[in-house]
C-alpha cells in the first residue's frame, strides 16, 4: 500500500521473516488493481476479520 502513500509496519521479528518482508518490496501493483482495490466495500472492516465475518 506504500504505492498510495500508506506506510507497512511488518510486525515480524524472526530474522527469517524480516528478510522475506523486505524482500516483497520490489513490486507495483497495476493501475487496474488499486482501483479494484479502491473499490472496495468502504463500509465494512476486514481489519482481524475471519472468513466467518466476510
Amino acid at each position: 500500500m506504500m504505492q498510495i502513500g500508506f506506510s507497512v509496519i511488518p510486525g515480524a521479528t524472526d530474522h527469517g521473516y524480516i528478510k522475506e518482508n523486505i524482500s516483497t518490496i520490489d513490486f507495483a501493483l497495476s493501475q487496474a488493481e488499486m482501483d479494484a482495490i479502491r473499490d472496495l466495500n468502504k463500509e465494512r472492516c476486514f481489519f482481524n476479520a475471519c472468513q466467518c465475518h466476510l
